[in-house]
């Protein structure tokens, strides 16, 4: 049960279909929105080299950076807030500055699902890599997230991406559970070079789904994972991928799972993630 919907909003290009899809989420399944914005003051106060004589253009630009960004995510606040009222949906709002990681870290912990932007963050592209934003905070505990990009479509079909690990498996079974768009049609990938695995693979992950009153369809494919699953998705005129978040330790960093961070990069449907 969905009771609770934390968003994350900044003025960036996916504010417009972060509202839309967490509105009609909110709306359908009764649940509270938490609206939370982001100012990431010592990102933004990170401006280069500065020329000998220069510091007092610099520390303009600072403030100038700072402020805009404050007016982009209060902007973004009130557009959410509007909706909100105009369709009766409860909710809570802030503005908050200092680390994005460890505030949402913070609220998610009062929350069931976390709505951000597929290619985007509070900071107005500060971040160095935006995708891989998305997987440390799967890692770090916020999860499950929708990851949406800057179009917004219904949600009648939905591709798994399903390959018989932990991480799959999790995200397959609390895409289910959660049932955020009740009688959409499940269409289960498996990317495997072994027809006998793959079809086992598919079978009792069909079953699972069908379990829970799902309509599934299931496929198997030969190739590079990345490619097949955005292809599949296109080709089956999916709304949403359901895709595990798996990351392994090396020479003392976190190495983040290529296809994840490739789908991320390259989807232009909304992503569902769970580690």
């Amino acid at each position: 049960m969905i009771k609770r919907i934390l968003v994350g909003v900044s003025g960036t290009p996916s504010t417009g279909s972060k509202i839309d899809y967490t509105m009609d989420l909110a709306e359908r399944l009764g649940a509270k929105l938490d609206i939370l914005s982001i100012i990431d003051v010592d990102r933004l106060s990170h401006v280069g080299m500065v020329p000998i004589g220069a510091g007092g253009m610099a520390e303009m630009l600072r403030k100038d950076r700072i402020k805009q960004s404050a007016e982009n995510a209060m902007a973004a606040i009130e557009r959410v807030i509007a909706r909100a009222k105009e369709q009766g949906v409860p909710y809570t709002h802030l503005l908050a500055e200092g680390d994005p990681f460890e505030i949402l870290a913070e609220h998610w912990q009062f929350n069931d699902l976390c709505v951000l932007g597929l290619r985007d963050w509070f900071d107005h592209g500060v971040v160095p890599d935006p995708e891989d934003v998305l997987l440390h905070l799967a890692k770090g505990g916020v999860r499950p997230i929708l990851a949406v990009g800057e179009g917004y479509r219904p949600v009648k079909k939905a591709l798994i991406n399903f390959n018989g690990t932990k991480s799959s498996a999790n995200a397959m079974k609390r895409f289910v559970q959660m049932c955020l768009w009740p009688g959409m049609h499940l269409h289960i990938l498996a990317v495997e070079p072994s027809a006998a695995k793959a079809a086992l693979l598919l079978e009792r992950a069909a079953d699972y789904c069908r379990d829970h009153g799902y309509p599934v369809t299931t496929q198997h494919e030969i190739g590079d994972p990345k490619s097949v699953i955005l292809q599949t998705a296109h080709e089956q005129e999916c709304d949403v991928i359901v895709v595990g978040v798996s990351f392994h330790r090396a020479l003392l960093h976190t190495v983040f799972s290529e296809v994840t961070l490739g789908i991320i990069k390259e989807s232009d449907v909304p992503i569902f993630m769970n580690h």
